[in-house]
């Protein structure tokens, strides 16, 4: 058995290891993460659809980057004013942005939200934009976080720690 276990505590290694010796390495690796998943938010939901036309193009006839990043945007701001239920928001974070495909003229996409986490002030939204029919990935964005602000445009606490709206 590797007994390498740095990044864990201890004293998990030593349950697993004193009362599931037959467990190897990566058996006690998932059951450590199975065991540390954070609360579990409502899966990935897609809301909107967008036909793609002749403004929304580049140069090479493809999806416009620019285009797809202010409606994930838009798309992204709705969802979490629906989520808090309560509006005074600002976009804080955006992480990277993974280009994984790209649709065309005619194509029709539709943009999901999930919630990954809410912060005392912040809530954090995963992104994918996918091809409406083929299901095909285009865009995916980990982690786009949000803060809710008070009349000053300070950052405030929210007060919500669950959904507020499905």
């Amino acid at each position: 058995m590797n007994r390498n276990f740095r990044n864990q505590p201890s004293d998990f290694f030593k349950i697993c290891y004193t009362y599931k010796p037959c467990l190897d390495a990566l058996q006690i690796s998932t059951i450590y993460i199975l065991n540390k998943v954070p609360k579990q938010f409502p899966e990935m939901r897609f809301f909107s659809r967008k036909l793609i036309k002749p403004e929304d193009l580049n140069a090479h006839g493809t999806l416009f980057g620019g285009s797809v990043l202010a409606w994930i945007d838009e798309e992204a701001a709705i969802y979490v004013i629906c989520q808090l239920g309560k509006g005074n928001i600002a976009t804080k974070f955006m992480s990277e942005i993974d280009f994984v495909s790209s649709a065309k003229l005619g194509d029709i996409i539709e943009i999901g939200m999930q919630t990954v986490a809410f912060g005392k002030t912040s809530i954090t939204v995963r992104c994918e934009v996918r091809h409406k029919f083929t299901q095909k990935p285009i865009i995916r964005i980990d982690k786009i976080v949000f803060v809710h602000l008070d009349d000053e445009s300070k950052p405030t606490p929210h007060g919500i720690s669950e959904p507020a709206n499905e």
